[in-house]
């Protein structure tokens, strides 16, 4: 009988808890204090910020690109989301994922801003894991 309810609420417990998998980008989930955060999304995140920084000439810190959601990483999603004019929740959605795919690390998003309007293409590394409206 134990085994049979554990059986039952395992697919309960991956409800509550997530599978930290994000299968393309416009069901890719949330990423955020409160989320199942995905390492690889919020490396492509860190990675993408601290192009922008870099490259933009921005004098916002950038995160350690370790994988992990903490404050820092909270806290440059909320610049990069002032320097793109976009709500400062520290939560990257759809709205900050498209402005990650058109304005990051062409490598990983497959954008070739600023030479070209739009964004970044469906086969990029950070397509599948960044939550986009495309």
């Amino acid at each position: 009988m134990a085994k049979i309810a554990a059986v039952a609420a395992a697919p309960l417990l991956a409800a509550i808890l997530g599978t930290g998998t994000a299968n393309a980008s416009p069901s890719a989930g949330h990423i955020g204090a409160g989320y199942t955060n995905n390492p690889h999304g919020v490396r492509c995140a860190q990675h993408n910020i601290s192009y922008w920084f870099r490259t933009s000439g921005s004098d916002h810190h950038e995160p350690a690109e370790d994988s992990s959601f903490g404050p820092e990483t909270k806290q440059a999603i909320k610049d990069f989301q002032e320097e793109m004019g976009l709500p400062q929740d520290g939560v990257l959605g759809p709205q900050t994922g498209n402005a990650f795919m058109a304005h990051g690390d062409p490598a990983y998003t497959g954008s070739d801003m600023p030479y070209r309007a739009g964004g970044g293409t469906s086969t990029s590394y950070c397509y599948t894991y960044l939550p986009t409206t495309w």
